[in-house]
């Protein structure tokens, strides 16, 4: 009975010694329009990674959501031929994306709250990949 009596205290010592306030973020010394540009240079990769592509077969390509806008959701989408090292495509996106949530948050951005169009697929037209909607 009196291990019963001391549950109760062993529960809160336990609870007060899982208090993660002394836990802080690094000091991110960054103005809004260094970490802007920041965010801005991880697209600005995964774009380059395109950019001298010609789609010739729409079978070679996907597509995939980017950006965070601050109101939720994608700012749009992007084609991609599975031709280039998509792994690492896919990799600079999300980072993308993590960034510009963090973005958002720091700098308290307010954006639309519309979502852009999910395309059907895609279509070669001159050379380019275009979205069927």
């Amino acid at each position: 009975m009196k291990n019963l009596k001391l549950l109760p205290i062993l529960f809160i010592i336990l609870l007060s010694c899982n208090n993660n306030d002394n836990i802080k973020e690094p000091i991110d010394s960054r103005n809004q329009e260094e970490h802007y540009q920041e965010v801005s240079k991880i697209l600005e990769q995964a774009n380059n990674m395109l950019k001298d592509l010609t789609c010739n077969n729409p079978d070679d390509w996907s597509f995939i959501s980017y950006g965070s806008k601050a109101c939720g959701g994608p700012h749009g989408y992007i084609a991609y031929s599975n031709e280039i090292n998509v792994e690492l495509f896919k990799s600079l996106i999300e980072k993308h994306r993590k960034e510009e949530d963090k973005y958002n948050k720091r700098w308290n951005v307010m954006s639309t709250c519309d979502l852009p169009g999910v395309p059907k697929g895609i279509v070669c037209n001159n050379g380019k990949a275009q979205f069927n909607y």
